[in-house]
C-alpha cells in the first residue's frame, strides 16, 4: 500500500510539473460563425492554424515565461496584432474586420504591452498614412524621408522610456531587442551596459539571450572591422566580389524590390551617388529578390545606375548570416582599406558622412 501511495503521489507530481507552464489562448470572433486564424509564436517562430468554430478558436501550449504572439487572419481581422500570453489563460474577443474592438485579458505582461502599445499606436498610424501618401505620389520624396525619420525618432524615445523604467518587464527585452536590430551604429559596449541595466530574469529570458546573440555576432561586423568579403553574380551573370573594390570608398546597399521602404529610400542613395560618384566613391548594390526580372525592373525604375549583385536567393542569401542583416534596407560603409566605417546611413545621415569624408 505505502509503495501505491508514492507512486500516485509520483504521478500526480509529474502531472502538475507537467503543466506548470501551461497557457490557453481562448478566443472569440463576433458576427463570425467560420474562418482561420493564425497565430505565430515570436519566440519559436512556429506558426499555428486556429479553426473558427461557431465564433470561437482555442489553443493550448506551454512557455516558460510570458510569450508574445502575433495574430492575424486575412479573413475577420484586417490588422495584425500583437498580445502576450502566460501561464493561465488567455481571453481574446473582438468582431468581424473592427480590431478596435479588440479586448485581450491575460496576465501583467500583457498589460504592461498594451501600455506601450497605447502610446505608439498614433506614431505607426502615422507612417503607414505617409507611406500611403508616398505610394500614390501625393508627396515629394525628401517630405516623406523626413517625416519617416521623425517618426522613427519618436518612437524610438518612446522604446528607450519605456525600458528604462520597466527594467523587470518581459516586454523591455522584446523591446531593447528591436532596439539592438535597428540601431546598428551603436557599439557592442554601449549595448552591454543598456542590457546591465535590465533585471537579471529578463537578461536570461529569451529576447535577453537574443541580444546578447547580437552581440556576439556584431564582433564579425563592428564598426574598425575589416568588411567580410563575399562573391556574387551581376545581372550579366559576371561574379564580383568586395575585394574588387579596394582603394575605393564603397557602400554596400542591401535592398530588395519588393522592400516598399528600400524604395522610398533610393532617391536619397541615387542622390548620394550623383554628388560623389567623382570622389572615389561607388555603391554595391546587394539584393534579396527571388525574381531577377522584378529586380531588374526595380533597378531601371528608381535609375539605380551602380553595380547591382545577387545570388537570387531572398533571405537565405549568403551575405545575409555574413553581414547579419535583419531588416532592409540597410547599408555598410567601407573605406578605401576594407574596413567598415559606418553602418545604415539614411537620408541626410549618409550624405553628411559623405561630405565630411570626400570634402
Amino acid at each position: 500500500m505505502k509503495n501505491c501511495f508514492v507512486l500516485l503521489v509520483s504521478v500526480l507530481c509529474l502531472a502538475s510539473c507537467q503543466n506548470q507552464d501551461g497557457f490557453t489562448i481562448n478566443g472569440k470572433v463576433n458576427n463570425a460563425k467560420t474562418g482561420n486564424i493564425f497565430l505565430v509564436n515570436l519566440i519559436t517562430e512556429n506558426q499555428d492554424t486556429l479553426d473558427i468554430v461557431d465564433g470561437t478558436f482555442s489553443i493550448t501550449g506551454e512557455a516558460k515565461e510570458p510569450t508574445p504572439f502575433l495574430m492575424y487572419s486575412p479573413e475577420v481581422l484586417p490588422a495584425q496584432v500583437i498580445f502576450y500570453a502566460q501561464k493561465g489563460n488567455t481571453d481574446i474577443e473582438f468582431t468581424v474586420n473592427e480590431p478596435t474592438t479588440m479586448k485581450i485579458n491575460s496576465g501583467k505582461t500583457q498589460a504592461e504591452y498594451k501600455k506601450f502599445s497605447d502610446i505608439t499606436k498614433p506614431l505607426l498610424a502615422k507612417f503607414d498614412s505617409i507611406q500611403n501618401l508616398a505610394m500614390s505620389g501625393k508627396i515629394e520624396q525628401e517630405q516623406v524621408q523626413k517625416v519617416a525619420m521623425d517618426i522613427q525618432k519618436e518612437y524610438e524615445t518612446a522604446n528607450l522610456d519605456f525600458v528604462e523604467k520597466n527594467p523587470g518587464s518581459y516586454v523591455s527585452s522584446l523591446l531593447a531587442y528591436e532596439y539592438f536590430r535597428q540601431k546598428t551604429q551603436l557599439t557592442n559596449e554601449e549595448k552591454k551596459q543598456f542590457i546591465a541595466k535590465l533585471e537579471t530574469h529578463v537578461q536570461e529570458s529569451h529576447f535577453g539571450q537574443k541580444m546578447l546573440e547580437l552581440i556576439n555576432v556584431d564582433e564579425v561586423t563592428a564598426i574598425g572591422k575589416a568588411a567580410p568579403d563575399f562573391t556574387l553574380p551581376s545581372i550579366s551573370g559576371k561574379k564580383l566580389s568586395l575585394q574588387s573594390y579596394k582603394g575605393k570608398y564603397v557602400l554596400i546597399d542591401f535592398w530588395a524590390s519588393w522592400c516598399q521602404p528600400c524604395r522610398v529610400e533610393n532617391p536619397n542613395i541615387v542622390a548620394a551617388y550623383k554628388k560623389f560618384k567623382n570622389n572615389n566613391f561607388t555603391i554595391l548594390g546587394v539584393s534579396l529578390d527571388e525574381n531577377k526580372k522584378q529586380w531588374q525592373a526595380a533597378i531601371q525604375k528608381d535609375n539605380l545606375a551602380w553595380t547591382h549583385v545577387s545570388d537570387l536567393s531572398g533571405w537565405n542569401s549568403s551575405v545575409v548570416s555574413l553581414y547579419n542583416i535583419k531588416s532592409i534596407p540597410s547599408n555598410v560603409l567601407v573605406d578605401p582599406k576594407g574596413n567598415i566605417i559606418a553602418k545604415d546611413l539614411r537620408g541626410v545621415e549618409l550624405e553628411n558622412k559623405l561630405s565630411n569624408l570626400l570634402k
